[in-house]
């Protein structure tokens, strides 16, 4: 069970992560800024919140519920960048998962 929980949980994580990607093309930097940018995220996803709703549901189940909650982002800084663009990742995902 735990390691479901562990897979759906880096496959949601993609999703998300998806919304902050850039075009670098020095494959360095790139590797660098994603993994600031990965820890960044750490502190501003409710994480708990996630991996509590990945233990009871199915992916397609979390996904919708995330687009229930108010804010994806616990911080106002990254709500205020990233959440339109977290919304319609998660939007595009629950498409490829229902088709």
């Amino acid at each position: 069970m735990g390691s479901e929980v562990n897979e759906k949980l880096k496959q949601l994580w993609s999703v998300l992560n998806e919304s902050i990607k850039t075009d670098v093309r020095d494959k360095w930097w790139q590797t660098i800024e994603c993994e600031y940018k990965d820890n960044q995220l750490r502190k501003h996803y409710d994480l708990n919140h996630i991996a509590k709703m990945f233990i009871h549901l199915d992916e397609n189940q979390v996904l919708k519920s995330l687009l229930e909650i108010p804010k994806i982002y616990s911080t106002q800084e990254f709500n205020d960048k990233y959440e339109t663009k977290a919304r319609n990742n998660i939007k595009n995902e629950i498409e490829i998962l229902e088709a």
